[in-house]
């Protein structure tokens, strides 16, 4: 993986399900934001009602540590191993791209 800046361009591609499968790095804690899809179900009050897929599958969702505030200021430094780790698993898992949020 190299790394670059990306547009609304991948935005929509990963939305579409087009391109590259993607894997996800999050900051520790927040590894199910997209499988959680709250308020996301299409009809509430129907039992049959199915949650649409999750754009990016829980098993290439990697967590790494550190922590950004509101401010954009550091709380907790990443740890550069955490985030090398989490990319070389991803690539082992299958992921063609790395979504860093």
């Amino acid at each position: 993986m190299a790394h670059t800046h990306s547009s609304t361009v991948a935005t929509n591609a990963l939305i579409e399900r087009k391109g590259a499968r993607a894997g996800m790095i999050v900051t520790r804690g927040f590894r199910d934001l997209f499988e959680l899809q709250r308020l996301a179900i299409p009809h509430p009050m129907r039992f049959d009602s199915r949650r649409p897929l999750p754009l990016i599958p829980r098993a290439l969702v990697r967590e790494v540590g550190g922590r950004i505030a509101a401010d954009g200021g550091e709380l907790d430094p990443l740890p550069e191993a955490d985030a090398v780790a989490a990319a070389q698993e991803l690539v082992a898992a299958g992921a063609e791209i790395a979504i860093v949020v």
